[in-house]
């Protein structure tokens, strides 16, 4: 599982990193790459931003539910087979145009 807690981030490379993997990821409502490499209720759960509780309750529900673990990795693994380096940088740039 990838917890990714961050407060502040417009990209979030570390969720298409991980893609191949197949790691299922738990993040914070307010990173750039949701949409692109995390795909709420299809490879992650999402919590928002700085709500501990609500974060450490996503991390339980992954950790418990065997099924939903290995169809998040599932999924993980098939974006990453769509994930190039040309869609990455694609991404990259429709990010930094919008900041």
């Amino acid at each position: 599982v990838l917890l990714f807690p961050s407060a502040k981030e417009p990209y979030g490379a570390i969720a298409a990193e991980i893609l191949p993997f197949g790691l299922p990821i738990i993040a914070s409502d307010i990173i750039g790459a949701i949409g692109e490499s995390i795909l709420p209720d299809v490879n992650a759960l999402l919590y928002a931003a700085g709500d501990v509780a609500s974060m450490g309750k996503q991390l339980r529900r992954l950790v418990e539910d065997e099924h939903l673990r290995a169809e998040f990795s599932r999924q993980s693994l098939e974006l990453a087979d769509a994930h190039d380096k040309s869609v990455m940088s694609r991404d990259i740039m429709n990010i930094c145009l919008q900041r």
